[in-house]
């Protein structure tokens, strides 16, 4: 719950105490003591700390095998997570090594198997495994690949949960990043089209998915060099934040109101930066 809140400190002190009594109630090869283990080290991965993190993570690996066994879903879990906290060096901002990419890719082979075997391949933990992968091979430099399996995972995602779904939405959003890598810009600028498209049927355009989707057009429309679409753009999106976030009747949160006046001036300083 603290995390939630980005309330880190008291997270931590909360989940090290946890520990401690779980250890001292249940022993080290327990489920309770497991279950802390593996909610202390997300909070270490919360704080950036990926080198305890890991040594957590791989505890917790040791420990679910022998109480669940190694083809338990909670064993793929853990196994999950360490396909993600190895794909990054000493802390968020750095790739992991091809040493820990290869880790990565190990872990998560195997927790996708373990998932699709028990699970099956409409799963969520099979698509959230699917994701790490997909990932991995982007941060190898592998982006054909990468693009593959991002969509294998799009049209998963299209099946279990509708093409309107938030987490389609953002999946296709966020693939553009990988045709942007491979400089096929008019490939993501497609995509971002059909997500307003889609965006407009299924919510309506006084929404933020439609209104960050705009955004992400006018960038495509600048990565592409073409200022006057870009400007074309992020005024459809001030013009909409402007209706959006100033209904006076339904603004009363001050910290809320603030975000939002903080992210129209983003808009408006991108707006002038072009003009």
């Amino acid at each position: 719950y603290y995390n939630t809140l980005g309330m880190y400190t008291e997270s931590f002190d909360l989940a090290e105490k946890s520990l401690k009594i779980r250890k001292n109630l249940f022993g080290k090869n327990s489920r309770e003591y497991s279950t802390a283990l593996g909610n202390l080290a997300g909070v270490y991965k919360d704080l950036g700390n990926i080198e305890q993190a890991r040594k957590m993570y791989e505890e917790q690996l040791e420990i679910n095998k022998i109480i669940y066994g190694k083809n338990h879903t909670s064993t793929a879990l853990t196994l999950y997570y360490l396909s993600i906290i190895y794909q990054y060096n000493t802390d968020f901002d750095a790739v992991g090594t091809e040493i820990d990419l290869e880790k990565s890719l190990d872990f998560c082979l195997e927790a996708l198997s373990i998932f699709e075997n028990k699970l099956g391949k409409n799963s969520h933990y099979y698509t959230l495994a699917l994701g790490s992968l997909a990932d991995n091979h982007y941060k190898r430099n592998d982006i054909d690949s990468a693009i593959i399996i991002k969509e294998q995972l799009i049209e998963i995602r299209k099946e279990v949960l509708s093409p309107c779904h938030r987490e389609v939405l953002v999946g296709l959003t966020n693939i553009t990043d990988f045709y942007n890598k491979v400089e096929n810009f008019n490939k993501s600028l497609s995509i971002l089209q059909e997500v307003l498209l889609l965006a407009d049927n299924c919510y309506g355009r006084n929404n933020d998915i439609y209104i960050e989707t705009l955004e992400e057009i006018a960038v495509q429309y600048y990565i592409m060099n073409d200022n006057n679409k870009a400007s074309e753009y992020f005024s459809s999106v001030i013009s909409y934040q402007i209706d959006m976030y100033f209904d006076l009747e339904n603004s009363f949160d001050e910290s809320l109101v603030q975000t939002k006046l903080n992210r129209l001036k983003v808009q408006l300083d991108r707006l002038n930066a072009i003009g």
